[in-house]
């Protein structure tokens, strides 16, 4: 019979869900806590050990200083349930997946259990059902797959997998076959909709996924058709208009998402090469130099061999150069044109109201390797100035400060809204 988690009452799921949230902040850096954005200690520091949001502005997971087991609480800093778990997911179906001594289970967002704690993994199969195993994911014994319902009947599919499972998109999930090594794609009732056939076998994204043959890797659709042919040592499907075949002696050949046709190719001997995050740029790495290309193959910036770009917010490149001894970074435009001065180092944290933010890092002391921290937003202008504090991201659009001190939680516009000294 299917175990259910014993929830102290309803009328706690009462003030979880169905009273208006108000917005908090989980704090969790020397000391753990629990702090309105009005500044206002829910949880006073030191209480747990750790305390990690789950469900934004309504669910929080706090660690136990004894057990090492975490707890559910709601926003008001009320305990839900005992000191039970390990970690915490929200699948995309929006319930709870929790780890209990050593088992998967799933909730409900009212903290029911749905999915008895009886699996070794567990993943939503897009029609509100699961699939599971039960034995040992990384051991090299077959793992039989298990489909759960929505009434929480549990039936066998028949099928051996060798590994964990992945998550659905499009309907499918790729998954390696237990019989013959080789990868395929299941459907929400955990058999296979494309046999196993592949070396390897990526996600689905917008209707396509990477394979690979011996003969390289390709491009399917969500029949097991070739879109492009397995012949490339690497395939970056990306989000945006292009798929980025690489061959490492040939070069880049860009195919137009919709098309399939050949939109351009770079006759370059590389390192490698991806699509940004945003889809509109390629970042080609050669054995003489970096560059980023538009979509229509016009090169856009170019840096010595030593340099790199990665993807920031809103479509702002963050680019790395050295400069003597040291590295250093400033935030350009999508067509490569300087935004901020340079630092030492630039991260992006998140994108708030539409804004992009980074933080940011420069020497204090070379000698000494001191560094100074704040935040810039995506036209380069500072927004929490350098100091000498340890910069983290509690929430987005909220910074945490902390040095020997204390702790300071700041908002985007410089206001200090808590503090804790030590």
């Amino acid at each position: 019979m299917k175990r259910t988690l014993k929830i102290w009452t309803c009328v706690l799921a009462f003030f979880l869900f169905c009273v208006p949230a108000h917005a908090s902040i989980a704090v969790s850096g020397a000391y753990a806590a629990l702090i309105s954005e009005e500044g206002e200690v829910i949880v006073k520091p030191g209480q747990y050990a750790d305390i990690e949001c789950v469900m934004e502005d309504k669910l929080y997971a706090a660690r136990d200083p004894d057990t090492g087991r975490y707890l559910l609480m709601n926003e008001k800093g009320e305990a839900l349930t005992q000191a039970l778990y390990s970690s915490f997911d929200i699948l995309k179906d929006g319930r709870i997946l929790c780890l209990k001594s050593g088992k998967y289970g799933v909730l409900d967002p009212e903290l029911h259990e749905i999915v008895a704690f009886e699996y070794t993994w567990i993943v939503p199969n897009g029609e509100g059902e699961y699939l599971a195993l039960r034995t040992d994911i990384w051991d090299d014994y077959a793992d039989g797959l298990y489909r759960i319902d929505n009434t929480g009947y549990v039936s066998p599919t028949g099928v051996k997998v060798s590994s964990f499972l992945s998550d659905f998109e499009n309907g499918l999930s790729p998954a390696l076959s237990a019989e013959n090594g080789r990868y395929g794609y299941l459907n929400a009732d955990g058999q296979w909709k494309i046999r196993a056939q592949y070396a390897y076998a990526g996600s689905f994204e917008n209707d396509y996924a990477v394979a690979t043959l011996d003969s390289g890797s390709g491009v399917i659709d969500t029949a097991g058709n070739w879109k492009i042919t397995p012949r490339y040592d690497f395939i970056d499907i990306g989000n945006g208009e292009i798929i980025l075949a690489v061959d490492y002696r040939d070069g880049v050949t860009a195919y137009d998402r919709n098309t399939f046709e050949i939109r351009f190719t770079l006759d370059y001997e590389l390192y490698g090469a991806y699509v940004s995050s945003g889809g509109s740029r390629l970042f080609v790495y050669a054995p003489e130099f970096v560059c980023v290309i538009d979509n229509d193959g016009r090169e856009i910036m170019r840096l010595n061999k030593d340099g790199f770009v990665i993807q920031g917010e809103n479509g702002n490149l963050i680019v790395c150069e050295t400069n003597g001894e040291y590295e250093t970074a400033y935030l350009a435009d999508e067509n490569g044109n300087p935004l901020s001065e340079e630092y030492l180092n630039i991260s992006p944290i998140f994108t708030f109201d539409g804004t992009g933010y980074y933080s940011v890092c420069r020497f204090k002391d070379r000698i000494e390797h001191t560094i100074l921290t704040g935040v810039i937003d995506d036209t380069g202008k500072e927004v929490i100035p350098l100091s000498d504090a340890e910069l983290s991201v509690p929430k987005d659009g909220y910074v945490l400060l902390e040095n020997d001190h204390g702790m300071e939680l700041y908002a985007l516009d410089n206001t200090l809204i808590w503090a804790y000294e030590y």
